[in-house]
């Protein structure tokens, strides 16, 4: 977290995991803990925040351990197409499954915090072109040994949205309890095959999608 009480450039920096030699206050990492995207950014707005929507995707699958600097999109399952667009304000998830196994697509945001009260803010985006079998969640999980790393504990899963079904604002009060610093929120998309029991199915090697917005963790 940025320090609440007059944070420094240098911290500011290092919370990102930015160069603190060579890094600016108009690093899109910093820019992107704003609620909305500023070319005036401030030390003061930046305190207190631990997660933003981060505008830079690393571009890469499958692979852990990522800096804060960045979104990172990953895959579970057996996906035949997957993509991931992010920006400040919003990612858009979309892919599909080629066997008749579910397909989940995700994207982590990283940030890490100390033992305290936080708010955990974001929306799924109505999507009319969703499957009930291809709905959208969003999860915040705290871990003790780096990002998704060690003991993982769930701190807030939201129930699996279709997008069509309108949309979902999440805005919620958390406890971060010592000994658990690291922060991920994770944004899925699921496609759901025909084993496993799903109550609804998507096509298969048909292109779905869902969308989120604005997702915040801060004091």
């Amino acid at each position: 977290m940025i320090p609440e009480t007059n944070p420094s450039l240098r911290d500011a920096l290092a919370d990102a995991d930015l160069s603190t030699t060579n890094g600016r206050l108009s690093s899109p990492a910093l820019l992107d803990r704003m609620p909305k995207y500023s070319a005036n950014v401030s030390l003061t707005s930046l305190s207190g925040t631990v997660i933003g929507f981060n505008s830079v995707s690393s571009g890469q699958w499958d692979a852990t351990n990522v800096n804060r600097a960045v979104a990172w999109p990953g895959t579970l399952g057996s996906a035949g197409v997957k993509g991931f667009t992010a920006s400040n304000t919003d990612a858009s998830l979309w892919g599909s499954r080629n066997t008749s196994g579910d397909a989940v697509i995700e994207a982590n945001y990283h940030g890490q915090a100390t033992e305290g009260v936080y708010r955990f803010k974001a929306q799924v985006n109505r999507n009319y072109a969703a499957s009930l079998g291809a709905p959208g969640a969003v999860a915040l999980v705290m871990a003790n040994a780096g990002y998704l790393a060690g003991t993982v504990s769930i701190l807030y899963s939201g129930a699996d949205w279709a997008s069509g079904w309108g949309d979902q604002i999440i805005d919620y009060e958390f406890y971060l309890p010592p000994g658990y610093p690291y922060l991920t929120v994770a944004l899925y998309h699921k496609i759901f095959g025909t084993v496993g029991g799903h109550s609804n199915v998507a096509d298969q090697n048909v292109q779905y999608s869902n969308s989120f917005g604005d997702a915040r963790v801060h004091k």
